[in-house]
């Protein structure tokens, strides 16, 4: 019976090959997918000793049903994208945009799809503020700038300011300056937080919130959010800058160790050799 390999990645961040049996036959909506790319995210490190993945995309070879498209993304599925092929249900299959490479696609499916719902009710000359220029502060700053936002972005240091700004921010704020009020001393008289990712508990005093008419929301992107970021990111030329390491044994463990060292540089991607 055909096999492909996958990748379980232990607790220590090492990657143990294995093979999984291919079936002969595809039942209901599943699909036989190559996976060409897949992204790496913080989110992996909280699922170690599994095959992780989810930011996969590849070309469909074998269907059950009919599906139209070559380059997709996939959610919820094991086994996940850090294989060489993998069976997933086709009605969580996206199409990639015209134009845009495996790498640069692999990202977008969850950094892209959080950032661009951050942007949820966001209006044309609205200020947008992003804390950190980091992989999704990267992305966050494209995605407003070309929905027409006025774009500032809050940092720890100085140190990214030539970036944003290349990235076309158009204010660059040490956070730090405004004191120990943090975020409360330059959020507007009226708008929205949204959080995209959080270490521990958001907490926020909720009546400097209310009495500004604040409002505040967790990011999420549902399945239309996701087909509206993938087709508003290949509009605009929306691409993420990525760090590629190969997808074997010993080029993903020093993957996962400068994702947890925090040291990747904008977004990693494994590409299968």
């Amino acid at each position: 019976m055909p096999s492909f390999t996958v990748f379980n990645v232990q607790e220590s961040g090492i990657a143990k090959k294995s093979t999984i049996s291919k079936p002969e036959q595809l039942v209901g909506d599943s699909v036989l997918v190559k996976v060409t790319a897949s992204g790496i995210c913080g989110t992996d490190l909280h699922y170690l000793k599994l095959v992780l993945g989810h930011e996969g995309v590849g070309v469909v070879e074998r269907v059950c049903v009919v599906v139209a498209g070559a380059l997709y993304r996939v959610k919820k599925s094991r086994p996940c994208s850090f294989a060489s092929d993998a069976i997933w249900r086709e009605s969580f299959l996206y199409k990639i945009p015209d134009g845009f490479s495996d790498v640069d696609a692999a990202p977008l499916q969850c950094g892209g799809a959080t950032t661009f719902s951050g942007l949820y009710n966001v209006q044309p000359n609205d200020t947008g503020g992003t804390l950190g220029v980091t992989g999704l502060g990267r992305l966050a700053i494209q995605f407003a700038v070309k929905v027409g936002c006025r774009v500032v972005m809050l940092s720890g240091s100085d140190s990214k300011s030539a970036e944003a700004m290349r990235l076309a921010a158009r204010i660059y704020c040490n956070k730090w300056r405004f004191g120990a009020q943090g975020l409360l001393a330059i959020e507007p008289a009226v708008g929205q937080l949204s959080a995209l990712c959080v270490g521990g508990n958001l907490e926020r005093p909720y009546m400097s919130l209310l009495l500004q008419g604040i409002s505040a929301r967790i990011a999420s992107c549902p399945t239309y959010q996701h087909r509206q970021m993938l087709d508003f990111a290949g509009l605009h030329k929306i691409k993420p800058i990525v760090e590629m390491f190969p997808m074997t044994e010993e080029g993903i463990k020093p993957a996962i160790d400068k994702l947890t060292r925090n040291e990747v540089y904008c977004r990693a991607v494994l590409i299968p050799e």
